[in-house]
């Protein structure tokens, strides 16, 4: 498979998950509470007051690239989480086109338990691509 085979693999995968997650909202929950889901939680919170306010002494763990791209976009959470979505889904999909993993060996790549933190405004899938490319 070729880097546009594992993109597409990748991306319906991740859509899946993010389809599947609404539908479970829904099923739970309103249409509300899906359409109003608070991206900025934990870490994305304070990164997301280092974009409007800057650093200070407890943010001083914070790398700044992540934020400095945000700031420089001037773009809200969702927008941010689909970013590092993009992020994701590219370098994963170099990596399987890289390595020449099969499907199945792939789709099992893509199980990762923190695979949360790829698509929220974290900058963890920045990292991820920086660390692929060099």
């Amino acid at each position: 498979m070729g880097f546009w085979q594992y993109l597409k693999w990748s991306s319906i995968y991740i859509l899946s998950i993010v389809i599947g997650s609404a539908c479970a909202t829904l099923v739970w929950r309103d249409w509300a509470a899906v359409m109003n889901f608070d991206f900025l939680v934990w870490d994305a919170e304070v990164i997301s007051r280092l974009v409007q306010q800057g650093y200070d002494y407890y943010t001083v763990a914070f790398y700044p690239l992540f934020p400095w791209i945000w700031k420089l976009l001037c773009v809200g959470p969702f927008v941010i989480s689909i970013l590092n979505g993009v992020f994701f889904l590219v370098t994963v999909s170099f990596l399987g086109a890289s390595q020449k993993m099969s499907k199945t060996s792939f789709l099992l790549h893509l199980s990762w338990p923190s695979l949360l933190f790829m698509i929220l405004p974290y900058s963890e899938a920045l990292l991820f691509l920086l660390t692929f490319c060099f």
